[in-house]
């Protein structure tokens, strides 16, 4: 029998744990950056917009990323917030999960975030003076996206969201069982609906 989809309540509770893990870091990295700064630099160095962008990118935004990929295509398939709640993610219909599906998700989840990044330097260095159509691109993505993101996620039975339609993948009941051959299972009843309707 096929694993039920993850409670929303459950996915929220996930994420809620994932953020404050994030925040975490987040704190932690701002006071070791300082700390350096101040010891090795007397103060945060000047580098430009592009370099600013860069140290925020890899120091901030690239490691999260690095930590949902690395949880979820992982033995257990989920964050540390989705094996609290005991949700793991899956691909959908009966293909095995791939690590291009697990890196697709995440580039757009976290598309938001670094399009906010992008904003602020953008604006901070040019005096706030943005074109209005890049703005309006800008407000899109950075509020538009999460907004018709959660909206599609309370909407749908499977509380799939943007990013698992795109990649094509679930987040499902249950911790993820290595010896359950859940798209065999898919098979399986797929075979069972032709010859029995």
């Amino acid at each position: 029998m096929s694993k039920s989809a993850a409670s929303l309540k459950k996915r929220l509770l996930a994420l809620l744990v994932d953020i404050l893990l994030i925040i975490v870091y987040v704190i932690g990295l701002l006071g070791v950056t300082q700390l350096l700064y101040h010891i090795f630099l007397d103060g945060p160095p000047a580098m430009g917009r592009l370099g600013e962008e860069l140290i925020a990118f890899s120091t901030l935004l690239f490691p999260v990323f690095l930590y949902f990929v690395i949880t979820e295509y992982g033995k257990a398939r989920a964050t540390f917030g989705k094996r609290m709640m005991h949700i793991h993610i899956d691909s959908i219909g009966n293909l095995p999960l791939t690590l291009t599906q697990v890196i697709l998700k995440n580039i757009i989840k976290l598309l938001p975030w670094q399009m906010a990044h992008t904003f602020i330097f953008t604006g901070f260095h040019n005096d706030w003076n943005i074109p209005v159509f890049a703005f309006v691109l800008f407000m899109v993505i950075i509020y538009g996206l999460p907004i018709l993101s959660i909206f599609i996620i309370c909407i749908r039975n499977d509380h799939c969201s943007i990013h698992d339609l795109i990649a094509n993948t679930i987040v499902l009941e249950g911790d993820y069982d290595t010896t359950y051959d859940r798209h065999k299972d898919c098979q399986d009843d797929e075979n069972n609906n032709i010859f029995f309707g």
